[in-house]
């Protein structure tokens, strides 16, 4: 049971806490087109942490081609948030820094200030927009899952459950650890709509597990120009290996933004990959959500997730310009992904909280209580499928040079590998970010 939660939680010496990131993407809409007014502080700080997670997360696959990636650094922000509540010392200054908090919300936040940081969070990030007219389906959700012995503070729960909106459920991981994993799996599926399934392995909670936190997000949405599935048809698509295979490709002339970018040190001094990046953006029926491809040259993907910052971000959004005339050419994909998130974390520079120099004594009654307790594992687990109805997608940023004409449409054939992100247009704020690399 995922959303509304109040209880309080508690731990065992030697007690292991586990995160769980789900992430659930099907088959988004189109949103009317708006112009951005520029990020807000909180959306800059997901942002540059989204950029941070896809670049480490793909320099960990070194080495192995062409792996296609979808994530939610937005749902894993949430429940490291939820953690800051109940974190002190270096390991609240360690969470705050890599989910770039400290550098972009004012005041700074602190273990004893930062009750303005999370009622920022769940009035603007949490539940994505409210505007109920919308026809999309978008949805999060939070579970804390403490060992029924397992002495929660008061305050750290009714925190949680006031900004997180997170449901508490009680377990027994000593006796029943492996009835414990399929209820909670059981929750996730349930929270997204059946698309992620046995997040938690068998044998992941035991014993010496106290506490289980969730967070969920789930999308659901058609394109406010939808492609039809009579022109979709077989077209080469040429991984960066040089691999070329036959995918089925949507294709047709939309109405969206399109801009044509010069990366290069003249767009940001950063940018150490120059080359041209095409940016399609296609917007989701009826709402602000909206799906963005970055095209960049061949063997120019690797490049593209060193370079992209929210800098760079910001100067694509603002300067895609709208065309009627844009003959999309895109790939029908679906992807699974998964990833144990420590090893990508504490690159990161999150540290403390997986050692014994973890200091969670806010979330425990007392600080004996917390004696021992760290975080052991930390699962992330993310769906999408792109069709001719609809898809998802993530955001990035650069110089447009635009290119329209009267008579012949502006042609982008992603027939090559690029990355993608689903952005919130109300907020500039990314929930989903990836990359296609080759067919599955």
């Amino acid at each position: 049971m995922i959303l509304h939660s109040s209880t309080p939680l508690n731990a065992l010496p030697s007690a292991r806490l586990i995160l769980i990131f789900v992430c659930s993407l099907f088959m988004i809409k189109s949103v009317e087109a708006q112009k951005l007014d520029g990020a807000s502080n909180l959306a800059l700080a997901n942002n540059q942490f989204t950029f941070d997670t896809l670049k480490q997360a793909a320099t960990s696959l070194k080495g192995i081609k062409n792996v296609n990636i979808i994530l939610s650094p937005f749902n894993v922000a949430q429940v490291l948030s939820m953690i800051m509540l109940g974190a002190k010392g270096e390991t609240f200054n360690q969470l705050s820094s890599t989910l770039h908090y400290s550098s972009n919300f004012k005041p700074i936040p602190t273990p004893l200030n930062q009750e303005g940081l999370h009622k920022a969070i769940a009035d603007k990030l949490l539940t994505g927009p409210k505007d109920q007219k919308r026809n999309v389906t978008l949805e999060t959700g939070n579970g804390i899952y403490p060992d029924k012995t397992f002495p929660l503070n008061p305050t750290f729960l009714k925190n949680v459950e006031r900004f997180y909106q997170a449901s508490v459920q009680n377990l027994d991981f000593r006796k029943e650890s492996q009835k414990a994993v399929g209820i909670i799996n059981a929750d996730i599926s349930k929270a997204t709509n059946g698309k992620i399934l046995d997040l938690l392995p068998p044998n992941s909670l035991d014993a010496s597990t106290s506490l289980v936190l969730i967070s969920t997000i789930y999308f659901k949405g058609d394109w406010k120009d939808k492609f039809d599935p009579k022109l979709t048809k077989k077209i080469p698509f040429k991984s960066d290996d040089g691999l070329i295979q036959e995918v089925d490709m949507m294709q047709g002339l939309k109405e969206g933004y399109y801009g044509d970018f010069d990366f290069s040190t003249s767009m940001d001094s950063s940018i150490k990959h120059p080359q041209s990046v095409k940016v399609l953006r296609l917007d989701y029926t009826d709402s602000n959500l909206a799906m963005f491809f970055l095209l960049p040259e061949q063997n120019g993907l690797e490049g593209l997730i060193i370079d992209i910052n929210p800098s760079i971000l910001a100067k694509l959004i603002a300067d895609v310009r709208h065309n009627t005339k844009i003959k999309a050419i895109l790939p029908k994909f679906s992807i699974n992904y998964e990833v144990e998130m420590k090893d990508i974390l504490q690159k990161l520079g999150i540290t403390d909280v997986f050692s014994n120099k973890a200091d969670l004594s806010e979330i425990t009654k007392t600080p004996m209580d917390a004696e021992g307790l760290y975080i052991s594992k930390v699962y992330h687990k993310a769906f999408i499928e792109v069709n001719e109805k609809g898809s998802e997608a993530a955001a990035a940023t650069g110089v447009v040079i635009s290119r329209s004409s009267i008579f012949l449409p502006i042609t982008f054939q992603a027939d090559r590998p690029f990355m993608y992100f689903i952005m919130d247009l109300s907020n500039s704020n990314i929930l989903f970010i990836g990359t296609y690399s080759r067919p599955s």
